[in-house]
């Protein structure tokens, strides 16, 4: 009975495997370019469809940690429940995003690009001058520009420059009505958020299309979430499968891959989004302590910026150091505008130090090894074709594509195929606990042992 069993079972399996000759090198050079030429026609088809599938990828990929959470901690083993619990939870996240701090943070947002605006307004038309109530040890009063023709009445920026320019005799009438016409304020930016819709509606015309578009965008949401939940709910079987599908002796390869391609994912976007969250708060309360206007503002700011290496830190301090040179400080009232700027400049040069020498490498790493220069034109592509979602993913898509791209080359040359990475590479959960754990330690001071 057995051995009629396995009899059966044997054929069966051998029904999986084709009986047909084996391909010879023509032909599988000829299979591979007809493969490859599929999958190009397939990508052009289906251009529209890949940011979408890529965005939800990525977040998909980012929630794993908290499904996985709770499918080890609250469901025991149920993944479905996990994801679930999982949406239940960003679901809350959204709604006190929305009740709590979004009406405050638009609030501050329409008020800090009105104070930028005003800010430049006022440096560029009105003359600059420097006095002891601004900085201390200032003697009397130091302006940036002087008239030629009298040297001790102060002028601005803009009668400089007319002046340089109509010593080369250029007219500058139609700059200078231009500029005076130009004018940014709370209403016209009210109306720059708000005129998406009336021009939606305007093109639209129809209540039939309006319904046709609310249609759609209930389809896409329900598509979205359905794969979503179906990304989350294979968990590591997706990895698995994907593993199975590789041609025999190739295992190893491509879970190496998969490796250093989640490692890249791990550190960069959990990584910068937990910095984000960090220097966010980080700004907030410099912003706080020193009464800066619009702290909530600065501190998205300082958020977002996290997410552009190098000169997004700059960014942040430039535009907080605006913010405190035009508001002043409500804390500190007596203090110059100057003062209160620097201030902010040292206090934020304090903890960008402190986030190079103590976060990054701890959080982040070196997970992208990629050449700065690199990495900011990878920003700039992606903020083109993807816009803030872009800007995210980008780097890491990049550095993606080079971890493929040395593998490829180190079969072709019989070279190293993986490029080296850390050993036993931490999540950016786990580094941050480690930070933690760090200023714990260097805090806590060890006890002197009394003498005898």
């Amino acid at each position: 009975m057995d051995s009629e069993q396995n009899s059966q079972s044997d054929s069966l399996y051998a029904d999986e495997y084709s009986t047909a000759p084996p391909w010879d090198d023509k032909i599988s050079t000829i299979m591979a370019i007809g493969f490859a030429s599929l999958l190009i026609v397939m990508g052009v088809v289906f251009w529209a469809v890949i940011p979408f599938a890529l965005t939800t990828t990525v977040i998909a990929y980012l929630l794993n940690p908290i499904t996985d959470f709770f499918q080890k901690r609250v469901t025991f083993g149920r993944r479905g429940w996990a994801v679930f619990l999982t949406f239940l939870l960003i679901l809350i996240v959204i709604v006190l995003v929305f009740i709590l701090l979004l009406p405050p943070l638009v609030e501050q947002s329409i008020n800090g690009v009105v104070s930028l605006w005003d800010i430049l307004v006022e440096f560029v038309t009105q003359p600059i001058v420097i006095s002891s109530d601004d900085l201390p040890f200032v003697d009397g009063e130091i302006s940036l520009f002087n008239h030629p023709d009298n040297p001790e009445i102060p002028i601005s920026i803009r009668d400089h420059l007319e002046i340089l320019l109509n010593e080369m005799d250029f007219s500058t009438e139609s700059i200078l009505q231009t500029s005076q016409e130009l004018s940014i304020d709370r209403e016209t930016l009210q109306q720059f958020f708000s005129i998406g819709g009336g021009v939606t509606s305007s093109l639209v015309g129809s209540i039939f299309s309006i319904a046709g578009s609310t249609v759609s965008l209930v389809l896409n949401t329900l598509f979205f979430l359905t794969i979503l939940a179906t990304l989350l709910g294979g968990g590591r079987s997706i990895t698995d499968k994907i593993v199975d599908t590789v041609p025999d002796g190739y295992e190893s390869d491509s879970e190496r891959l998969l490796t250093d391609l989640g490692n890249v994912w791990n550190s960069y976007v959990r990584g910068n989004f937990t910095l984000g969250v960090v220097m966010g708060f980080a700004m907030w309360l410099i912003a706080i302590v020193l009464g800066l206007p619009n702290p909530l503002f600065l501190a998205f700011v300082a958020f977002a910026m996290e997410f552009i290496p190098n000169l997004g830190p700059v960014i942040a301090m430039v535009i907080a150091g605006a913010m405190a040179l035009a508001g002043g400080s409500s804390t500190f009232p007596e203090m110059g505008n100057l003062t209160v700027t620097g201030l902010m400049v040292i206090a934020w040069f304090v903890m960008q130090q402190l986030e190079a020498i103590v976060l990054v490498p701890r959080i982040v790493g070196d997970s992208l090894k990629l050449h700065p220069a690199i990495v900011i034109l990878s920003v700039i592509w992606g903020g083109s074709f993807g816009g803030i979602i872009g800007v995210v993913i980008a780097p890491p898509l990049v550095a993606s594509i080079r971890i493929i791209m040395h593998y490829i080359y180190g079969r072709l040359t019989e070279r190293t195929a993986f490029i080296e990475r850390e050993p036993n590479p931490e999540s950016a959960i786990e580094r941050m606990t480690g930070v933690i754990a760090w200023l714990g330690n260097k805090i806590r001071r060890p006890k002197r042992k009394q003498s005898s």
